[in-house]
């Protein structure tokens, strides 16, 4: 429960853009499923990897990357 409310925190923070992202990514899964439900195979996994990346920069956006 306590990572439940700390991702919730952060998403409130920065909630104007998690919302846009999502309108996005649902934007681009219509289109995906428009292709003959074809393009749900590339759109959907390309939002899940979307998404991940959003919360990795907000959670570790500050910490210098090791390469």
């Amino acid at each position: 429960w306590p990572a439940m409310e700390l991702s919730r925190k952060v998403v409130s923070a920065h909630w104007w853009q998690f919302f846009a992202l999502v309108i996005v990514n649902v934007l681009l899964n219509m289109l995906g499923a428009l292709a003959c439900l074809v393009g749900v195979f590339v759109t959907a996994p390309l939002t899940l990897i979307v998404i991940a990346g959003a919360y990795d920069e907000i959670f570790n956006g500050n910490q210098p990357k090791t390469a």
